[in-house]
């Protein structure tokens, strides 16, 4: 097991995250050539919604200042279920199989820690 980066921080989202948060959720989605195209041509869904902030559901990790990327909660059943998970390409996740989505499977990726 790897011990996380001492570097990152994670914390509580803030309404002056939301171009940062859009970004990484951009960048996220179109990192895999294989959706790139179905999403481009549905620019709908590359806008990332910031509902979830002002209910302190979504928690950034930030490292040198930069958010790398941030996960939203959905409460379900008394606890929390996990919405979405999105990071900065390439920052340690390993393709682990495919998901379905909206638009077909996609690649689903881990990260050991």
């Amino acid at each position: 097991m790897t011990a996380p980066d001492p570097a990152v921080v994670v914390r509580v989202a803030e309404a002056g995250d939301v171009a940062a948060l859009r970004e990484v959720f951009r960048r996220a989605s179109l990192h895999n050539a294989g959706d790139r195209e179905v999403l481009l041509a549905h620019p709908e869904v590359l806008v990332w919604a910031d509902e979830a902030i002002a209910g302190g559901r979504v928690r950034v990790a930030v490292e040198d200042a930069a958010v790398v990327g941030f996960a939203t909660t959905v409460p379900v059943h008394g606890g929390l279920e996990l919405e979405d998970l999105f990071v900065e390409p390439a920052v340690g996740f390993v393709p682990d199989g495919t998901a379905p989505t909206a638009f077909g499977p996609a690649p689903r990726l881990r990260l050991d820690v």
